[in-house]
């Protein structure tokens, strides 16, 4: 088959006790940190109804065209815990991931999702940090509440790193080297982050 046009293909499993669920294949990002497609499995452990260990790893994936490139030189993994049920119609999340890319460092945050949900309004925000960078990823925050007569209102407010912060960002706009082994045998650390944030620039959206 025709790998380039697969965009998901994954399989689900659930324990008959509903204690450990696995999706495991091509998939996208649902949470903890983890955004875009990727090779991988998405692991979580029930301890009750109401708290759940979540492990997410893979490779990216990224298409361009009608291409597909497994980014097979870099590979993350994302630790979650969820808590549902904190508050009455609260559920939160907390994370930390960490990318390589060759041997370095490409993406390190910490962050956290909160939804708050009743049949009349709902409330998600969710902030990722980069401690590699010590800046703020991103950090999203959507409302809707239901009006009479089927009308609503809905508030997004969203601001981002575009692209997300990432060392391997440092690539670009460079000549003769292709790999982040290749740029980090003749930078610092120090060099790199730097060239990651040039090519940075910061979004906000409020609608």
């Amino acid at each position: 088959s025709d790998d380039t046009r697969i965009n998901e293909m994954y399989f689900d499993m659930i324990s008959p006790e509903q204690l450990i669920e696995t999706r495991a294949g091509r998939q996208k990002g649902r949470s903890s940190g983890v955004v875009g497609r990727f090779d991988g499995v998405d692991l979580g452990y029930r301890f009750n109804p109401s708290h759940q260990v979540k492990l997410i790893a893979g490779y990216p994936v990224e298409f361009s065209g009608s291409t597909v490139a497994h980014e097979t030189d870099k590979h993350f993994f994302s630790i979650g815990y969820n808590w549902s049920g904190f508050f009455p119609n609260w559920d939160a999340n907390i994370f930390a991931l960490q990318q390589v890319a060759d041997g370095v460092t490409d993406r390190e945050e910490v962050g956290a999702e909160i939804r708050f949900r009743t049949p009349e309004q709902s409330l998600f925000t969710m902030l990722d940090y980069s401690t590699a960078f010590a800046e703020i990823n991103y950090l999203t925050m959507v409302y809707n509440r239901r009006l009479p007569d089927q009308a609503s209102l809905d508030v997004i407010a969203d601001y981002r790193k575009s692209p997300f912060l990432s060392t391997s960002s440092s690539l670009q706009g460079q000549t003769g080297v292709s790999t982040m082994g290749d740029l980090a045998a003749t930078l610092t650390v120090e060099e790199l982050a730097q060239l990651a944030l040039e090519p940075d620039a910061a979004e906000l959206h409020i609608r």
